[in-house]
């Protein structure tokens, strides 16, 4: 077998957008065909604007939210023809429910969105709305709030009210309107072809490479395209949603996780989750560093190195830094060499510092401890914990948090060659724990185990503030909480209540798991200082597994574990949410670190 030394063009990539630094030295069989390692995901995450106009047009068809009371009471768009049609047509006004009211002449004059006895809309509503809705260009007529009586700036007679003003923290009506619209559009078709033969992503990008601007035709070059849920509708930008605010930052991170889980593995190994990575952090200033092959073993992350070496691409740790603009960004120096009694959290300029950590595992055959053919089918979303948290740094940067952060991606394919690590085989790691390895299938602990010790020890001037990690790690969790539902684990219970609050407040659940201090004892090792699994047959899969990375977030006292599915299942999807990747728990964990760092409730 012939080897020899690839340079991947990563280190070229990163070093251009970000200032970054890539060391690569990996010698290995290498696949003759080609591969690109340009960001493709970070691209076109904003190409659900083709199905929006800037403006609405003066025939543009009005929506209107109407509870179950209007619709009795004959008021809010309900009254007249409207209300007459709905009893013909048997409209209920539930949640979701769709209405179209014809005019005299027989065009569309209307259409009631039913908004059920609360008379309040949740995002899944609005994402009902693009393949719903007939074709033709829509507005919608959002929910108002009066002015106030006898106030010095209330608007003219006749003006339009406000649109209802949101909690701090939480989405405008607009803006919930829109990411809903954006998330009712999604569809994975980047490999679908017209019949000519031209692929999704070709057709959808310019000669840039940028993705059509606002109000493009969708499809209109695409005849006979495939191109996932039938969209003829286009919508008004919602007023009072801003062109750059959150709902457009949400759609375009939920877009980007969501292609990068779905992409075959094939076109998106370690090299191209760090290209992905790279862009995100060139189009904020950020800096990132990718550490690949055997220098994660110069650079003291032996358990990376290990459980990716048998790949034909490489190993890699990506590593971004950033601050709010103003602010220089931390330097962040190894735990030895930082200063005792340096305060938790603290960071440069009077801010807190945050780190997170995504496992990037872009395929998992099991290693030598091999998956069986149904287990292994879906492991291309076994990066999902990485997608998920660079959505969060997206996010975070896009809105300017304010916060030191770090972001901390281990990413490999657990492959089986001659020189995979196997079963029992006793790791080294960056902490100098000894771990004895008990399953190769369950590699994401070994690869996190790295990554949390370097975020935990190598603060700028003390432990993190917040560290959050997100993996899809067990199938115990999945066992325990269903295909939806992520397990969470939280060192400390204030910490929880927060996050338990953003998620409620979203209806992005999540749900607490115990680090059931007992169950320590059963992940001990006769060779070595921990074992990676516990006995053979060990119950509590999930618990177990983040009492093994417990070990590696010393000194951080605040620390999140999300065991996430990365996953819909067609059983749970519905409109907005269509089988495939997903970035689970997305809402619930922007909206907990905005209340903490940017005092929003």
């Amino acid at each position: 077998m012939l080897h020899h030394a690839r340079l991947f063009s990563s280190r070229h990539l990163c070093a251009r957008r970000c200032g970054g630094l890539v060391r690569s030295s990996h010698a290995r069989s290498m696949a003759t065909q080609a591969v690109s390692e340009e960001p493709h995901c970070w691209s076109v995450r904003d190409r659900w604007k083709e199905y929006l106009v800037d403006e609405a047009p003066a025939d543009a068809i009005a929506v209107v939210p109407v509870s179950a009371a209007e619709l009795e009471q004959g008021v809010n768009a309900a009254e007249g023809v409207a209300k007459s049609w709905a009893s013909v047509a048997k409209f209920k006004a539930k949640a979701g429910e769709l209405l179209v009211v014809p005019s005299a002449s027989g065009s569309i004059d209307r259409v009631l969105l039913g908004t059920g006895d609360s008379g309040t809309l949740d995002l899944w509503a609005y994402a009902g709305l693009p393949t719903k809705l007939p074709a033709g260009t829509f507005k919608l007529q959002l929910p108002q709030r009066p002015a106030p009586a006898a106030a010095a700036d209330a608007p003219a007679a006749g003006a339009p009210a406000a649109p209802a003003a949101a909690p701090a923290g939480a989405l405008s009506e607009p803006e919930k309107a829109l990411l809903g619209w954006a998330l009712g559009c999604y569809a994975f078709d980047r490999y679908k072809s017209d019949k000519n033969g031209e692929g999704a992503a070709s057709r959808r990008t310019s000669q840039d490479g940028s993705a059509p601007s606002p109000g493009a035709s969708p499809g209109s070059s695409t005849p006979g395209a495939d191109k996932g849920p039938r969209i003829q509708a286009k919508l008004a930008w919602p007023a009072g949603a801003d062109r750059s605010g959150q709902g457009a930052s949400l759609a375009g991170a939920y877009y980007w996780a969501r292609d990068m889980i779905n992409t075959p593995a094939e076109d998106l190994g370690p090299q191209h989750l760090a290209a992905e990575a790279a862009a995100m952090a060139a189009a904020y200033g950020a800096s990132c560093t990718i550490i690949q092959g055997d220098d994660l073993l110069r650079e003291g992350y032996p358990a990376i190195h290990t459980v990716g070496r048998a790949a034909a691409r490489p190993p890699a740790l990506i590593d971004i830094r950033w601050a709010p603009q103003g602010t220089p960004v931390a330097a962040y120096a190894p735990g030895a060499a930082r200063g005792a009694g340096a305060a938790e959290g603290s960071g440069v300029g009077g801010l807190p510092y945050v780190a997170l950590v995504g496992k990037g595992v872009c395929f998992d055959s099991g290693g030598l401890d091999i998956k069986g053919a149904s287990g292994m089918r879906l492991m291309k979303k076994d990066m999902g914990g990485a997608a998920l948290i660079l959505a969060l740094a997206h996010m975070a940067m896009a809105s300017q948090l304010r916060v030191q952060l770090r972001v901390l991606v281990p990413t490999v394919e657990n492959a089986i060659s001659g020189n995979a690590y196997r079963p029992l085989d006793v790791l080294r790691t960056r902490a100098g724990i000894t771990v004895e390895n008990g399953n190769t299938d369950a590699e994401g602990r070994l690869i996190l185990c790295d990554a949390l010790h370097e975020a935990a020890t190598s603060g700028p001037s003390g432990p993190p503030d917040l560290l959050l990690d997100a993996a899809t790690l067990t199938g115990a969790a999945r066992a325990a909480l269903g295909p939806d539902l992520p397990a969470t684990f939280a060192s400390c219970d204030a910490t929880w209540a927060q996050l338990a609050a953003a998620a409620a407040a979203e209806g992005d659940n999540l749900w607490r798991l115990p680090l059931y201090a007992p169950y320590r004892k059963m992940i001990d090792s006769k060779v070595a200082d921990t074992s990676s699994t516990g006995g053979e047959g060990a119950q509590g899969g999930a618990i177990l597994a983040a009492l093994y990375l417990e070990k590696f977030t010393k000194p951080a006292s605040r620390w999140v574990h999300i065991d996430t599915p990365a996953w819909t299942a067609g059983a749970v999807s519905c409109s907005g949410r269509p089988e495939g990747g997903e970035a689970n728990a997305l809402r619930a964990v922007w909206r907990f670190l905005q209340a903490r760092y940017n005092g929003a409730a």
